[in-house]
């Protein structure tokens, strides 16, 4: 495959979320989503290309909702419920803070179960910038890539203007990104890399592996992770026109944001299938593979086998990723011989 961002082994798999965390009170408060089109975009980038140094005490270690930050002292702790009864959680170290703004806000993007994973702490500008580093409007932390789903979002409630919008939702667009499985073994981790169908949409169009990076020393506008989540913002419903000017490619189209939305509604996992057959006189068989988005096949445990070759279903443009109906066309060593193999699909 040409234009392939670096890639490394790792040993985890994301597993998909258990479900919904039930809400267990009625005297929760509830949030309601916003309207977001009128939200204004910031001069400077959003999170500043930060790399949160989230102290412990702040860190949500996988859990759901409702039991992180209660009983910590100084802290003020609150949970909401959304419009499909989801639970949010909120804290904040300045006691006087409404904090129902925020769960407003929250509540306004575009999500699911997996918003009871984010802790939302809400604290003064400067020690946000302690925690995010330079002049960043909010950042996001991932717990444990690869191993939970949880994440942490700092937000500041001195922020002034309308650009607290666009900062949280692109924040959770980060947060969206540590749910969903692209490449896995790719040095951006999976936190950092994406979504599959938006992955593959946005390389067609816009060649984004020579393009952008996930090294952390290049500018903010060229990390793979800040264009995705600034295009989650856009699909989420903040306007074209506050698209962030830092990013170096154009805002996204509406395949590449449909993409991305179905990667939320229909997300993909890898997988592994074992396959198994006898082959005829000449020592072949074959048989059809379906896959409904781009993926990477691969063959292990081979017994009474010589070959296996993915016919037919070739994503154009790339020597070595696979969509659509492929012919699977397996050799063996013999004639009429019993054969098995897994295949991998990731």
């Amino acid at each position: 495959m040409p234009r392939l961002l670096p890639i490394v082994v790792v040993a985890f798999v994301l597993l998909p979320s258990a479900g919904a965390l039930a809400a267990t009170s009625e005297d929760l408060p509830r949030a309601h989503p916003v309207d977001v089109t009128a939200a204004g975009g910031s001069d400077g980038p959003i999170d500043a290309g930060a790399r949160p140094r989230v102290p412990d005490y702040l860190k949500p270690s996988g859990a759901h909702a409702a039991d992180h930050w209660t009983g910590t002292p100084g802290i003020k702790e609150e949970q909401y419920q959304d419009q499909h009864g989801h639970v949010l959680t909120f804290a904040t170290d300045n006691a006087s803070v409404d904090l129902g703004p925020y769960a407003n806000l929250l509540a306004s993007t575009y999500h699911g179960d997996e918003i009871e994973l984010v802790h939302v702490f809400v604290t003064s500008a400067s020690t946000l910038a302690e925690i995010c580093g330079g002049d960043a409007a909010a950042c996001y932390g991932a717990d444990a890539p690869g191993e939970t789903r949880g994440g942490v979002m700092i937000i500041a409630y001195e922020d002034a203007g309308a650009d607290i919008t666009h900062a949280v939702i692109h924040e959770y667009g980060h947060h969206i990104d540590n749910q969903t499985y692209n490449l896995g073994r790719s040095e951006c981790g999976i936190n950092g890399d994406g979504s599959r169908r938006w992955f593959f949409a946005r390389e067609v169009d816009d060649q984004i592996t020579e393009t952008l990076t996930c090294d952390p020393r290049a500018d903010w506008g060229r990390l793979l992770a800040e264009v995705y989540a600034e295009d989650y913002s856009q699909m989420a419903g903040i306007p074209r026109s506050e698209y962030h000017p830092a990013i170096v490619v154009d805002p996204p189209t509406t395949n590449e944001k449909n993409k991305l939305r179905q990667d939320l509604d229909q997300p993909f996992f890898p997988l592994t299938r074992k396959a198994k057959g006898r082959s005829s006189r000449n020592r072949t068989a074959t048989f059809r593979l379906t896959t409904g988005l781009p993926v990477f096949l691969s063959v292990s445990k081979r017994k009474g086998v010589r070959s296996v070759s993915f016919r037919g279903c070739f994503l154009p443009g790339f020597r070595d990723v696979f969509t659509g109906t492929c012919r699977v066309v397996v050799k063996t060593k013999r004639a009429r011989a019993r054969f098995s193999f897994n295949v991998r699909v990731s």
